[in-house]
């Protein structure tokens, strides 16, 4: 009986330990051992703040009641400076590649997935079309861009020369593949943005290294040397054979535009590289992103959170949130706004609570602090809390090695890198204007490119065309009469729009119907904004 006893507890010390190796292995691969870096780094900046959470949210009721128009969408200040048509096509053209790096994330929105649904549900099958969703989850990620890649650019999957999509993705690697697009005579490498676990946690190692003599987001720049190797020795092979002129192209969405202005800026030496980034969040100094202008281009769209999301912008944020409870009463009592006694005492309490943060944080006078050794975190928003054992677990078991400078956070204001270009639509009354202005170019004589018997207007191809992707459209604000791209400067994305389409504008497929938009208003009017430029 003691023997039988102690055979099951000696089972199940096994399995415990089994389990416990491989709950550590599953972080290591998923970036866990970053986790330490990335407590320390949000507690150091919450510590420079020193503002209470629930303050924010009142303080931009506040804001909005003394100006709102800082929270309306930055408009295009002049639709006869921008970008050139065969421009916006190119956008539109690699714009489709980045869906398609996406998946089955896109693939659930094409044609072809839509019309296995609505055939389902034509036969009455909830059987049918439950299985339909279970068959795309299961259904592998290399199929999915290879569909999208046939059916919705101008590449061809039997032209993929590698295709990195990893059944189990490691932290600090993109998944990315690399097409001899024959169409353009180039080779094309699409780098995918978040969408896992690992991805998530490259983004959140947000403070800065040292990268050719400028500043880079730190987790976007361990994963593009991670993976620039392999893909320099894909080039490698193929300007072999077609000469060190041949043109390649980078390109990427959100995390994927990142690393993709990194990957360029280290084969930019070697290659004839250039790259087209879309909603590329802050990874470089303003040294470095004057440096990569001459072969990074980024668009966002107006109001897009990411590129704008960034330390020195929430930092400014920070600083309006102060300057309205610095104020001894609500502002927006002398904007028209009547507040009642309850609105004097959340001011009243919020302004207590900040007072007492920025006491306690000059009495205490010391940074932030990490110590592995110890395992534990000091000061700052974490004060009290042991991470002992936890942190050190990470750090020395899942990183194996490898450094993470804890006691080194640097946080430093990054952009959006290369030349940024922005679509954005047009305030009211200038629209109005440029409405009669065009309507009274065509009493005049000057029929409309789309008119009968003027030639054929270059063919907007409607990318995952289908009710879904329409109704994304009109939630982001899409259906506007106008909309251009336009050049801006990086500093533009130095500050946070709290606006109400910020997030849904950073979809993918919300770029793809901007650019589009733009394509069409160029082709609608643009007879008109030439002839006005002379």
């Amino acid at each position: 009986m003691v023997n039988a006893t102690n055979a099951a507890y000696a089972r199940t010390i096994v399995i415990m330990n089994m389990l416990i190796e491989g709950a550590i292995e599953y972080g290591k691969r998923i970036g866990l051992g970053a986790i330490p870096e990335v407590v320390d780094t949000f507690a150091t900046f919450f510590d420079e703040l020193s503002i209470p959470p629930e303050a924010v949210g009142y303080a931009l009721f506040e804001l909005k009641k003394q100006n709102s128009a800082k929270f309306k969408s930055p408009k295009c200040p002049n639709p006869m400076h921008t970008v050139i048509p065969d421009l916006l096509r190119e956008f539109h053209e690699y714009m489709s590649f980045c869906l398609a790096s996406y998946g089955s994330a896109s693939f659930v929105y094409t044609p072809e997935a839509i019309g296995d649904l609505q055939q389902a549900a034509a036969n009455e099958s909830i059987i049918e079309s439950a299985s339909l969703v279970v068959d795309w989850a299961r259904g592998s990620f290399g199929d999915h861009v290879t569909t999208i890649i046939n059916a919705h650019t101008t590449g061809r999957s039997e032209d993929i020369l590698c295709l990195s999509y990893p059944e189990h993705q490691e932290a600090f690697r993109c998944a990315y593949f690399i097409l001899d697009h024959k169409a353009k005579e180039e080779i094309l490498v699409c780098v995918r943005g978040t969408m896992s676990v690992p991805d998530a946690i490259t983004d959140l190692v947000a403070s800065a290294s040292d990268f050719m003599g400028g500043q880079c987001h730190k987790g976007m720049l361990r994963t593009a040397e991670n993976i620039v190797d392999e893909i320099r020795d894909e080039l490698r092979r193929v300007v072999a054979v077609r000469g060190a002129d041949y043109p390649v192209t980078i390109t990427g969405h959100s995390l994927g535009a990142s690393v993709g202005s990194i990957l360029a800026m280290m084969l930019k030496d070697e290659f004839n590289v250039r790259c087209f980034a879309y909603a590329c969040p802050s990874v470089f100094s303003a040294d470095l992103v004057d440096r990569s202008k001459e072969i990074v281009t980024s668009l966002a769209t107006s109001t897009d959170i990411v590129p704008r999301l960034s330390y020195e912008s929430v930092k400014r944020l920070a600083d309006d949130v102060i300057s309205v409870l610095e104020q001894a009463d609500p502002p927006s009592i002398g904007h028209g706004f009547q507040p009642h006694v309850v609105h004097r005492l959340i001011h009243r309490h919020l302004q207590k609570k900040y007072e007492l943060m920025q006491h306690k944080r000059s009495r205490a006078a010391r940074p932030a602090a990490v110590n592995v050794e110890e395992g534990e975190v000091r000061g700052g928003a974490l004060e009290g809390f042991s991470l002992s054992g936890v942190l050190e677990r990470l750090a020395d078991v899942m990183s194996e090695g490898e450094v993470n400078d804890l006691a080194e956070i640097e946080l430093a204001p990054l952009l959006p890198a290369g030349r940024a270009i922005r679509i954005s639509g047009l305030a009211k009354a200038d629209a109005e204007a440029l409405r009669r202005g065009v309507e009274a170019y065509r009493e005049a004589g000057h029929p409309s490119p789309q008119a009968p018997g003027v030639d054929e207007p270059f063919p907007v191809r409607e990318i995952l065309q289908n009710p879904l992707t329409d109704a994304m459209r009109l939630l982001a604000g899409l259906n506007k009469e106008y909309l251009f791209a336009h050049k801006v400067d990086n500093e533009s994305f130095g500050k946070l729009v709290v606006h109400k389409s910020c997030l849904i504008h950073h979809h993918p497929l919300v770029y793809i119907r901007a650019i589009e938009k733009c394509i069409a208003v160029q082709d609608e009017i643009g007879d008109y904004l030439a002839a006005s430029e002379e």
